[in-house]
């Protein structure tokens, strides 16, 4: 559910580690989200800090092995897909979002135009909810789905979706 404050930040812990005092984790059907589940990789999780008056998260992204992190964008420095011999990354951004610095697709040359050009309004909307999708899960109404997948070459692609606070909530 929606708490109409922006997400400002971003962890990830491995099992039964806790995030410090303000970040809630990740849930669907209340219970964590495990970004390796069925990978043999130990449990992974995300949680979020929304902290009124924070600088809000306003683009988020995955980044595989050593490619570098975009100027101006903030690197998780845990591996989303540790234990599976994968190497994978989240990436965000505060502010406004700026498309010319986003990670380009995995095996694509910057696919920017196939978001079609209504993003640009959008995209400067902070995040409001994550949600990850698991094999051939589809994201709920008003979600956008990144085009990386967690674990690049995985037989279940786990994939991470967001979506923006709305126009109402902003005004």
């Amino acid at each position: 559910m929606s708490s109409g404050i922006a997400i400002t930040d971003i962890l990830v812990t491995y099992a039964g580690s806790m995030a410090p005092p303000g970040y809630h984790r990740l849930l669907a059907d209340e219970v964590g989200v495990d970004l390796n589940k069925d990978t043999g990789g130990p449990p992974t999780y995300l949680w979020l800090q929304e902290q009124a008056g924070a600088p809000p998260i306003s683009e988020v992204d995955i980044v595989y092995d050593d490619e570098p992190t975009p100027e101006g964008w903030t690197k998780v420095e845990k591996n989303l897909a540790r234990g599976t011999g994968a190497t994978t990354f989240l990436v965000f951004k505060r502010g406004a979002a700026d498309d010319d610095s986003k990670p380009a697709a995995a095996g694509e040359g910057g696919d920017e135009e196939e978001k079609g050009a209504d993003d640009s309004a959008p995209a400067q909307r902070p995040l409001d909810l994550l949600q990850v999708l698991f094999d051939d899960q589809t994201a709920d109404e008003g979600f956008e789905v990144l085009p990386k997948p967690i674990m690049r070459d995985a037989e279940h692609p786990v994939r991470l979706c967001f979506k923006r606070v709305s126009e109402e909530a902003l005004a």
